[in-house]
């Protein structure tokens, strides 16, 4: 279709964007390349314009906290790590990649923002605690509550996070508090029970002195 013959069906369908938005796209392109100033919906284009800056945003921070998720996983649950992780940290890191080098404008707002890194590693953090299947208690406790890498560490193709003092290390520790916690309640609760049942000092003595003494019952 020629650049006149869409124009023309922009001008009779008077199409706007709330109406139909795929018209009013077309409709506004053709307006542009024609530079007919006058079918220009000149607020909406800058609303337009504005939101797809945003949209590069939340596409970085999606992936940001797809990687942070991986890398949490790799690091904590290194028991269960998978070629499947690491292919998704893999392709976490070339999309960040690909959409830094498109706008690298966008890099002081994003990945060198330590407000927006924190935004993206607490979605990560709380989505990679559920993965684990770990209760809130747990993960909030193992997991580093920010971010432990720079950017130049998790968008490098060469960091791997090293297997720590992960999940298999936490839930060591914590049945071993569990074992401490009960088998403390268990030596409390004997040590009770044997005080209930035994007899005073001054009692026992008592008893013992009848037992041996001359006036006490014949034998």
């Amino acid at each position: 279709m020629s650049q006149a013959n869409k124009l023309a069906d922009f001008e009779a369908a008077h199409s706007d964007v709330s109406s139909d938005y795929y018209s009013w796209l077309l409709g506004q392109a053709a307006a542009l390349r024609s530079r007919r100033h006058d079918l220009l919906d000149w607020d909406k284009l800058a609303e337009e314009l504005e939101s797809m800056a945003v949209s590069e945003e939340r596409e970085l921070l999606s992936q940001l906290k797809r990687l942070f998720v991986h890398l949490l996983k790799l690091q904590y649950q290194a028991r269960k790590r998978s070629r499947s992780w690491e292919n998704s940290v893999d392709d976490a890191r070339e999309r960040v990649g690909d959409l830094l080098a498109a706008s690298p404008s966008i890099r002081s707002k994003t990945v060198e923002s330590p407000e927006f890194i924190d935004k993206a590693y607490v979605r990560g953090r709380r989505q990679a605690g559920r993965e684990m299947h770990l209760d809130e208690e747990q993960w909030d406790e193992i997991l580093p509550k920010s971010c432990p890498w720079t950017s130049d560490q998790f968008l490098s193709d060469r960091f791997w996070p090293k297997p720590g003092e992960g999940l298999d290390f936490f839930l060591t520790v914590q049945n071993q508090r569990r074992s401490q916690i009960h088998s403390g309640a268990a030596f409390s609760s004997s040590a009770a029970l044997i005080s209930s049942n035994r007899p005073g000092r001054f009692g026992a003595w008592r008893r013992t002195r009848r037992a041996y003494s001359p006036s006490g019952p014949a034998r």
